[in-house]
């Protein structure tokens, strides 16, 4: 069997609650001579252009902040450099950090951190899928941006954090790439981990929200070994690289599907 069309419609918000991956911004807050917390602030979920995802943050971490009244973050896009700046005012004793999704997904790092929110309120956090949204803001696992563990314990020593962050180049797109899965059709004949054994197609997310996203494939030895199987029932979904279901919102998902005598 050949996939030889595959299309979905892009539907997919930037920020969702269905999806748990973009859903918290974590960042610590500081007060010199007083203590350190580990922070969180949920985004409203919807699909945001850059310039409305600053606001959105501004507003969010404003309204989660330890520092109460005297939070006063700012978070200003620039369009030259496609990043977010967060600034606050310096010199009075209050400040700041945004790590990356490396650092939380490090146990040493998860162990450096005090969650609490507004209020020195108490949370927790599921370190095996924090619902993290620092993708959104160019700090993804393996990013350029922030500090490895070893800057980050020497930043914590210091009596202040920053009162000032720029972060990575942001990216809006919840998902890069879509994967259309079946248990009926695909045969084990991908091996990987996160359901890849259950692979049909990957779609890549290059589109605007609201369009078709298509995949075509004319490789002839690209093909799904489905000989030796009785089918009575079709099964398609799909999921993001992880392997968790992604909501489509009422959009569509196609399929051309071919089947052939397998190829010499």
């Amino acid at each position: 069997m050949f996939v030889s069309q595959a299309s979905v419609s892009n539907s997919f918000l930037s920020v969702g609650a269905t999806l748990k991956t973009n859903r918290y911004f974590y960042w610590f807050e500081r007060i010199a001579g007083n203590d350190t917390v580990f922070n969180r602030a949920e985004l409203p979920a919807r699909h945001y252009v850059a310039e409305e995802l600053a606001s959105a943050l501004q507003t969010a971490m404003n309204d989660a902040s330890w520092f109460g009244t005297d939070a006063a973050y700012t978070a200003t896009f620039s369009d030259n450099t496609q990043t977010i700046t967060v600034t606050r005012p310096s010199g009075d004793q209050r400040s700041f950090f945004i790590p990356n999704n490396g650092l939380l997904a490090t146990p040493t790092f998860q162990s450096l951190t005090n969650p609490r929110t507004a209020g020195y309120v108490s949370y927790t956090i599921n370190w095996d899928n924090p619902e993290s949204a620092l993708g959104l803001f160019g700090l993804d696992k393996g990013s350029s941006a922030g500090l490895g563990i070893s800057a980050l314990t020497q930043l914590l020593g210091n009596t202040d954090l920053y009162s000032s962050q720029t972060t990575g180049q942001i990216d809006v797109r919840q998902l890069h790439n879509v994967y259309v899965r079946s248990f009926a059709l695909a045969n084990n004949h991908c091996i990987g981990p996160s359901g890849a054994k259950t692979l049909l197609q990957k779609i890549p997310v290059m589109d605007l929200p609201g369009n078709i996203l298509h995949r075509s494939n004319g490789l002839h030895m690209d093909y799904i070994d489905v000989g030796g199987k009785q089918l009575s029932t079709l099964d398609f979904f799909v999921t993001d690289f992880e392997g968790n279901a992604v909501d489509l919102r009422g959009g569509c998902l196609s399929l051309e599907l071919l089947f052939v005598t397998r190829p010499i």
